[in-house]
């Protein structure tokens, strides 16, 4: 859930307050299709004219990796194949990531 608001002790402004579920086809664990959701329903809240006071995002139905079902296109991963698959090239992807997670809520 993505959520937007704006400041409430400011009557002098316009007010406004939304917030909308972004489903995810399947689940998850990777924080660049995290960042990709939360992005898509900020775009989806965001109105021009507006001072924003607080933005934020909710994590819902959140459960282990163990328990979660697999498509039949899918086949788990070990550990070991998992790990080279996310880090790739050491380590920088994962640093890009967070680079472009920290200022992708200010590119509308």
């Amino acid at each position: 859930m993505v959520f937007t608001r704006t400041n409430p002790f400011r009557t002098d402004l316009p007010q406004y307050q939304q917030r909308v579920i972004v489903s995810l086809e399947r689940s998850i664990d990777d924080s660049r299709g995290i960042i990709a959701a939360a992005v898509q329903g900020l775009r989806r809240l965001w109105c021009k004219g507006f001072a924003y006071h607080k933005a934020g995002l909710m994590l819902l139905d959140l459960s282990h990796k163990a328990n979660r079902q697999l498509p039949l296109t899918e086949t788990p991963q070990t550990g070991e194949e998992a790990k080279r698959a996310s880090d790739g090239d050491d380590g920088q992807a994962q640093s890009r990531i967070w680079e472009r997670g920290g200022s992708a809520g200010l590119v509308l």
